[in-house]
């Protein structure tokens, strides 16, 4: 069995890798803001939102993608 300390560095790798890629979620969510503003389209689209969360599957990992995808558009 591995350490505690050698899956908290794992967790860590994949913490830096996610806070890049949210990251570039959050500029990429805004940018289509701007663009939808431009086209004078809503800024929702619920359906959209819910293909992009059934990307991450079921329980707890959907969950997440959920709030990723309420937080990007929070954000943007």
């Amino acid at each position: 069995m591995r350490t505690l300390d050698e899956v908290r560095r794992d967790i860590d790798v994949i913490d830096s890798t996610l806070a890049v890629l949210v990251a570039d979620r959050v500029r990429l969510s805004r940018e289509a803001k701007a663009v939808k503003v431009e086209m004078g389209i809503g800024r929702v689209d619920p359906t959209r939102e819910e293909a992009i969360v059934e990307k991450y599957g079921e329980g707890a990992a959907r969950e997440v993608g959920r709030r990723i995808v309420e937080a990007c558009r929070d954000l943007a």
